[in-house]
C-alpha cells in the first residue's frame, strides 16, 4: 500500500511535460476555467514553407507545364489568388497525410462533376492519370457520380473524361514514337550510318 503518492504525482507531471513538449502541445486556461489542450506542431509551418510544400506537390499533381502556363499569367490582380490556391489548395490539403493522391484526386474529379466546373475536370482528370489513378477508376467515380450528382452530370463528364483520356494516350503514344525514332538515330550514329 502507498502511503504517500506526491512522488509518483511529481514523476507523472514531468513525463507529462516532456510528452507535451515533445508533441507539441500547449494547455491554456480558457474562460470557464477548465484546460484547453492543443497541438502547435502542424501549425509551426510557416506560409514561405507552406508555399514550398504546395508548389512541389502542385507540380507533381498538375505537371510543370500548367503549373509554368499559371505562373507566367501572373499579375497584381490574379498573383495574391495563385499564392492562396499554392498555399491552402496545395500546401496545406494536398500534402495531408490522412488522404493518398489518388483518392483527393478521384475526390476531386467527383466534385468538380457535382460543381458542373468542365475546364477543372479536364484539369483533374489529367492530374488523376499524374497519381497513377486508372482510366478504370476514373470510370467508377464518374458511375458513383451519375448516382449523386444526376446523370445529364455525369452524362457531361463522361464525355470530357473520354477525350482527355484519348487526347493522353494520343500524346503518349506520339512520344513513344519519338522517343523510338531518336534511339534509332542514337543507333545509326553509334555504327556510324545516316
Amino acid at each position: 500500500m502507498i502511503t504517500d503518492a506526491r512522488p509518483l504525482i511529481e514523476i507523472n507531471q514531468q513525463a507529462i511535460s516532456l510528452l507535451y513538449k515533445e508533441l507539441g502541445v500547449v494547455d491554456e486556461a480558457s474562460p470557464s476555467g477548465s484546460l484547453i489542450f492543443y497541438f502547435t506542431k502542424r501549425v509551426i509551418m510557416d506560409d514561405q514553407q507552406r508555399y514550398k510544400d504546395g508548389m512541389a506537390v502542385r507540380r507533381a499533381v498538375l505537371g510543370d507545364q500548367h503549373v509554368d502556363r499559371a505562373q507566367s499569367n501572373l499579375n497584381d490582380f490574379n498573383a495574391d489568388f495563385q499564392n492562396l490556391i499554392t498555399r491552402y489548395a496545395w500546401g496545406e490539403i494536398w500534402t495531408r497525410p490522412g488522404l493518398s493522391r489518388d483518392t483527393r484526386s478521384l475526390m476531386t474529379i467527383c466534385m468538380m462533376v457535382a460543381l458542373n466546373r468542365e475546364e477543372e475536370l479536364k484539369l483533374h482528370i489529367r492530374a488523376a492519370r499524374n497519381n497513377g489513378v486508372t482510366a478504370d477508376q476514373i470510370k467508377e467515380a464518374l458511375l458513383q457520380t451519375a448516382i449523386y450528382c444526376g446523370l445529364p452530370a455525369a452524362n457531361a463528364a463522361f464525355a470530357i473524361a473520354q477525350h482527355e483520356l484519348k487526347e493522353m494516350a494520343d500524346k503518349g503514344r506520339e512520344r513513344k514514337g519519338e522517343e523510338q525514332e531518336k534511339d534509332v538515330k542514337e543507333i545509326k550514329k553509334k555504327h556510324g550510318e545516316s
